[in-house]
């Protein structure tokens, strides 16, 4: 009978592959039934923020905060409550005069849904939007704050949230 010597270590590795084989296969009979089985990631405190973010379609409005009516830090705290909500406050000044008796929204931009949502998020009704479109503004909407910023409900509500903490 004629031998090779490749033959014959092919032929012992070959047995190996099939003993490990046969060998797993033995082990994980005569082990218990338990599987492993893959945990759902939990999501962290901060990639639940990120989640949001994303989710949260104010993310795309560009607002101006202007203070007009003159009161101490509301311009700061109106930014702070918009951002709250994820909107992008590109900048917060004072306007031109202090005599706004009511908060207005104005529309810069062609995005006629961004001014609404803003409205809907301040309790404003839409009718009051003020239309003063400007293509080479770098921004969506302008909110001028009022003397009425404290019968802005959600307003209100995240001014009193604050005092509590």
């Amino acid at each position: 009978m004629f031998q090779s010597p490749s033959l014959n270590a092919t032929i012992i590795f070959l047995a190996f592959i099939v003993i490990a084989f046969v060998t797993s296969f033995i082990q994980s009979k005569w082990q218990d039934d338990e599987k492993i089985s893959m945990a759902e990631p939990s999501l962290s405190v901060p990639a639940k923020i990120f989640e949001d973010f994303d989710q949260s379609s104010l993310t795309l409005i560009k607002i101006e905060v202007l203070n007009g009516c003159g009161e101490k830090d509301v311009g700061k705290q109106f930014t702070d409550f918009l951002r709250n909500y994820h909107v992008d406050v590109i900048s917060t000044k004072n306007a031109d005069h202090f005599d706004f008796s009511a908060t207005q929204i104005i529309q810069r931009s062609e995005f006629l849904d961004r001014g609404y949502q803003v409205a809907s998020l301040l309790g404003i009704d839409e009718d009051d939007i003020i239309d003063d479109f400007d293509l080479n503004m770098e921004l969506d909407i302008t909110v001028v704050i009022g003397s009425d910023f404290k019968s802005i409900k959600p307003f209100d509500t995240y001014l009193e949230s604050r005092r509590l903490n």
